[in-house]
């Protein structure tokens, strides 16, 4: 198949050395040509800057509140990071369609563009950065802008691994998921680091530079896969071009994405309260909350900040032995519905029952480790239900799989706040449990209906 899209380096390579990489990479397990690597980094850069930042919300979310927006109520706080959770999701199903139609590039620029000068806006929307200065609707809107970004690389980066690995499409998708966890631990870092030592706007300028690097690197690496057919657009009107009926018939595609769904429901629940649930269980310092400095008093104890740093590090090995584990011993859907169910027992049982800064961080391992491989799972999942005749549609079912999770991932904590509030952090871990063990439920389910309809090939297991 014609290749249509090249990066500027890929313009005097020749017709054969195209035609040689990709037989190559027929015959391989892994792939010997060069810019499937480069990809497959680009791909985990991608995930740096799109869930990573998602999942280092909580860092500006504690700035906000003690400090910059001092006077604004914590559901509103929390809608700031909410809206980007959302748009990543919502917007899935064109980002999809784009890149079955083969506007990688195009995406990649436009996730650079809005990431960067997102970012770089919010630098612009709290005045010199002193206490009550921020402007809630300046500090949404920029953090809106970023998000459009992410969601630009978010069905990308699953979507180019699988298609530039076909035979370790499940590892690659986990090696790139895995680059969401390394965000969600360098980017708090990151960002606490430069607060403490510069003024707001300062701090939000240096990060945004930081951002524009990365992001910046994947589009320039996120080359498309050669070899795979184009499907253009006829019409942006007709709702077929976003939506393949072919995927809404598909009995296995309906339960997983509603698996998906319930995870999206339940388990950010964990990572969006785990601070707070350690300073409750008393087995963390609590920040300076009081001062509205946001940094720590004192220097003893276990931060409660470093929790949610434990529990990103942990998804990581999650992500990628997830993936791991799929491609050599099981399916990933087999995988998926285990790594769910271990999660759904451990928020069932093991988060009331931690007494001790010991039994806390043990939890947060375990659980940031079986929630990342639920998480990274997602969109090998998709690939492999997906069936073969409809490959080059699969940026447009993985699109319309998550889509269908932006209401759940943006009201589900919502729902687990206002549990937690009534009746304590017990209840948003038996929310989470609930939600984790539907998912399980429904992946096993998807699993019997691929089955009925073929036979999955050896090579995907």
């Amino acid at each position: 198949m014609e290749n249509t899209e090249r990066l500027p380096s890929q313009v005097n390579d020749s017709a054969e050395d195209v035609l040689l990489a990709e037989k190559q990479a027929e015959a391989a397990e892994w792939p010997r040509c060069w810019r499937a690597y480069v990809a497959l980094g680009s791909g985990f850069l991608m995930m740096f800057d799109c869930w990573g930042i998602v999942m280092a919300f909580g860092a500006f979310f504690g700035l906000y509140d003690i400090h910059l927006l001092r006077e604004t109520p914590d559901l509103q706080l929390s809608l700031i990071g909410g809206t980007q959770a959302f748009l990543i999701l919502f917007l899935s199903p064109v980002v999809g369609r784009l890149l079955d139609a083969r506007y990688h590039y195009f995406l990649g620029a436009v996730g650079f563009l809005c990431l960067f000068l997102g970012y770089m806006g919010l630098s612009f929307t709290s005045g010199d950065g002193l206490e009550n200065q921020g402007t809630y609707w300046a500090i949404w809107l920029s953090s809106a802008i970023a998000g459009i970004g992410q969601a630009c690389f978010f069905v990308y980066s699953s979507q180019n691994a699988a298609q530039w690995f076909p035979k370790k499409k499940f590892v690659a998708i986990g090696i790139t998921s895995a680059g969401a966890a390394a965000g969600g631990v360098v980017y708090p870092v990151i960002f606490k680091f430069l607060v403490a030592r510069f003024a707001f706007p300062s701090a939000v300028r240096i990060f945004s530079a930081i951002v524009g690097t990365t992001s910046f690197a994947a589009f320039i690496g996120g080359s498309p896969a050669p070899g795979i057919a184009k499907r253009p657009i006829d019409s942006v009107k007709k709702p077929s071009t976003w939506i393949d009926k072919k995927a809404v018939r598909d009995k296995a595609f309906l339960w997983y994405t509603t698996g998906v769904m319930f995870i999206y429901l339940g388990l950010f629940v964990l990572s969006f309260y785990v601070t707070l649930w350690a300073h409750e269980k008393g087995v963390g310092t609590e920040e300076d909350r009081e001062g509205g400095t946001g940094v720590w008093p004192g220097n003893g104890g276990f931060r409660t900040f470093w929790f949610l740093s434990v529990m990103n590090a942990c998804s990581l090995i999650g992500r990628i032995g997830g993936g791991v584990i799929a491609s050599r011993f099981f399916n990933p859907l087999i995988v998926h519905s285990i790594s769910c169910s271990i999660t759904a027992l451990f928020a069932f049982v093991w988060w009331p029952l931690v007494h001790n800064t010991p039994s806390a961080i043990l939890f947060v391992a375990f659980i940031g480790g079986t929630g990342g491989a639920a998480v990274g799972l997602q969109a090998s999942g998709i690939a492999y239900i997906i069936p073969d005749q409809h490959q080059t549609s699969l940026g447009q079912w993985t699109g319309m799989a998550l889509s269908a999770s932006a209401m759940p991932a943006f009201i589900g904590p919502l729902i687990a706040g206002a549990l937690l509030k009534r009746f304590g952090t017990n209840a948003a871990g038996f929310w989470s449990g609930s939600m984790m063990l539907a998912s399980s439920i429904c992946i096993l389910v998807s699993w019997r209906e691929k089955l009925r309809r073929g036979k999955p090939k050896s090579s995907q297991e």
